[in-house]
This record gives C-alpha cells, sequence and structure tokens, in this order.
C-alpha cells in the first residue's frame, strides 16, 4: 500500500529526496525504490546508502518524526549514507493517523 503513495509523491515533487512512512518507534516498513535495493553481502556502505526499508530509525530525527503530533515539522540534519558520507538534509514531517489514533509521521526530505 505504502509504496505507490510515497512514490507518486516522489516523482511528483521536483528536488524531494525521499518521502517515506515511520511508525512511532522510528520503524520504516518501506522506503522508495532507489532505497529499497537488495542487500549486498558484507558491503556495509552500500547496504546502508542503498537498502534503507525494513529498518528503526531511533535517532533523535527519526524518533521525532514518528512521535510528533504538531501540524508539522521541520527538522535539518547529517543523514548518514554510510562509508563516512553525510549529507545534509532538511525535512518536514507530519503525523498519520489511523482509526483516529497516532499511528507515527511521514517524512519527506530534500538535499541542503
Amino acid at each position: 500500500m505504502l509504496p505507490p503513495i510515497q512514490d507518486g509523491l516522489l516523482a511528483a515533487t521536483p528536488g524531494l529526496t525521499f518521502a517515506v512512512a515511520v511508525d512511532r518507534n522510528g520503524y520504516l516498513p518501506v522506503h522508495n525504490k532507489a532505497y529499497s535495493q537488495p542487500q549486498r553481502p558484507a558491503d556495509v556502505a552500500w547496504n546502508t546508502a542503498n537498502c534503507r526499508n525494513r529498518r528503526i530509525f531511533d535517532d533523535p530525527v527519526g524518533l521525532a518524526a514518528g512521535r510528533s503530533t504538531r501540524a508539522y515539522l521541520v527538522q535539518s540534519y547529517a543523514r548518514d549514507m554510510g562509508n563516512g558520507l553525510k549529507v545534509r538534509m532538511r525535512e518536514i514531517d507530519v503525523p498519520i493517523r489511523v482509526g483516529g489514533g497516532h499511528w507515527g509521521g511521514f517524512r519527506t526530505a530534500y538535499k541542503l
């Protein structure tokens, strides 16, 4: 259910780097297609940059994105892409509600 929504938004928004849903614990069930590549055994740098689905992003930014109930949350941070590479990002997050309850957040980000 999520890939068509996430990848559709990504394709329709120039400059957007990613668009994903996370739960309140930072769990990201499925990332955008570009970041959902098959893992390469023993290649931590490749996997960190390209295999980002089914991960828990429990760093302060990931948890804030999943737990915020404000109308929107803007965050700036250095995204770890493996092998020492950090990419500066600006993220805009909004809460996801399911059945009237807060489920998590929808994260959208741009490279700075």
